[in-house]
């Protein structure tokens, strides 16, 4: 067999075989995002379902409210984790606890069915303030 009929075999078998590894490549990534997106989505409902059981059933007056160290240690989950998937939730809402100086201590977790219209409401609210505060700032 001639020399170049060889190099041209070897070559089309390389072509092929980088034209595959490129092909699993692809499927491997698609399977790890698959992977992380699903974990991240059974993370956020283990949080959700928590927190509306201890809205249901928790100690009264608390309205289910939790801390993020509260969280941890009956989660078994990292504090990012936990944070992750209260802000990827439409339905839990997190709060700040201020100390006298107005210093955020401490992050509260609680589920709320209707927290994506109070957070409107809030975004909205601030806004309006804003624009007050802009107009009072540019007529004095």
């Amino acid at each position: 067999m001639p020399e170049w009929l060889t190099l041209a075999l070897v070559g089309q078998v390389l072509t092929h075989l980088a034209n595959i590894a490129a092909i699993l490549t692809a499927v491997f990534a698609g399977w790890i995002w698959l992977l992380v997106v699903w974990k991240s989505t059974q993370r956020r409902r283990e949080v959700e379902a928590y927190l509306k059981l201890e809205r249901d059933f928790g100690a009264i007056g608390t309205k289910g409210s939790r801390t993020i160290h509260h969280l941890v240690a009956n989660l078994a989950m990292s504090e990012e984790q936990i944070t992750s998937a209260a802000f990827e939730s439409k339905v839990i809402r997190v709060w700040s606890v201020v100390d006298d100086k107005k210093r955020t201590t401490d992050l509260l977790y609680q589920y709320e069915p209707d927290a994506v219209n109070i957070r409107a409401k809030e975004r909205s609210q601030k806004q309006a303030w804003v624009d007050r505060e802009r107009a009072s700032n540019s007529t004095t």
